[in-house]
């Protein structure tokens, strides 16, 4: 299967049969592509790989918290000091969000950036 799957990717990357053409939809071009999986393995990598639906939710919820740890009045804190605080609050808001569940709450992360209205056209 691995001696398979580099010829795939040699094949791929050279554009060569049975990988020539394509479609603006990358995975429904290799959902629709014509050959057997067994024989070419890139197929079924390839088509998890564009099943994973990329976001930035949590990444952007930690950084969104972090507005009290790293703002106006606390912008000169060193670099060990800044790990330190955003350690510490990650880990309490990582408590209370498993308490939240326990509890049957909501755990929608609330943060305070403005949503732009729908009518606007900027």
């Amino acid at each position: 299967m691995a001696e398979n799957l580099t010829w795939d990717l040699k094949a791929y990357h050279n554009r060569e049969a049975p990988f020539k053409g394509g479609k603006s939809d990358a995975k429904d071009w290799w959902k629709s592509l014509v050959i057997d999986i067994k024989s070419h393995p890139l197929k079924v990598l390839t088509i998890k790989l564009f099943s994973i639906v990329p976001h930035a939710a949590k990444v952007e919820c930690f950084f969104s918290n972090l507005g009290g740890v790293q703002s106006a009045k606390c912008s000169n804190l060193s670099i060990p000091h800044m790990q330190t605080l955003s350690t510490l609050q990650y880990h309490s808001t990582q408590q209370l969000h498993d308490i939240a569940i326990a509890a049957g709450k909501s755990t929608q992360c609330k943060h305070a950036h403005m949503h732009t209205p729908s009518d606007w056209h900027g």
